[in-house]
This record gives C-alpha cells, sequence and structure tokens, in this order.
C-alpha cells in the first residue's frame, strides 16, 4: 500500500483505517498496567487522586461521550434528544 502509485492523500487515509483496530490490543496493555500502577500511587491521599484522576477520567469521558452526540446529531438532525438516550446502542 505505501509503495503504490495512488496520491499520498489516499496512503494516508488507507493507513488511518487498516490501523483503526490497534486500539483494543493498546487498551489491553492500558488495562494490565492499570493495576501496578494503582497499586504504586495508593500512598497519594484521596486529594490528590481526585485532583489528577478525576479530571483526566472527565476529560476521557467527555471527549467519547461528545463523539457520540454529535454522531447521532448529524445523522438524525430532526430528532432532537431523544436519540441521546439510546446513544451507544
Amino acid at each position: 500500500m505505501l509503495k503504490s502509485d495512488v496520491p499520498f492523500e489516499t496512503k494516508v487515509q488507507a493507513w488511518c483505517h487498516l490501523t483503526a483496530n490497534i486500539s483494543y490490543p493498546l487498551m489491553i496493555v492500558l488495562s494490565v498496567l492499570l493495576m501496578p500502577a494503582m497499586i504504586i500511587r495508593s500512598w497519594q491521599g484521596y486529594i490528590q487522586m481526585l485532583l489528577i484522576d478525576f479530571p483526566l477520567f472527565i476529560a476521557s469521558t467527555m471527549s467519547v461521550s461528545t463523539f457520540y452526540l454529535v454522531s447521532q446529531r448529524s445523522c438524525f438532525p430532526r430528532a432532537g434528544t431523544r436519540r441521546f438516550s439510546i446513544c451507544p446502542s
């Protein structure tokens, strides 16, 4: 694919489509590393963990939620907020 005679933009699109599923093995690695990270950071108090972890959790959750909400809004503009209740399904 990378050595083909197609334009560079097409190669970039093909690369993105073919490597989209790499996130699944990376999520497994992240899940395995999460427990040791929690054990190492267990000496911190709840306030420090809330100041660090809670904003990261909210930012990651809101990015995914916003993606789904915007996609539902663009696919079904007349549905209003009814589609948001069944958004992930």
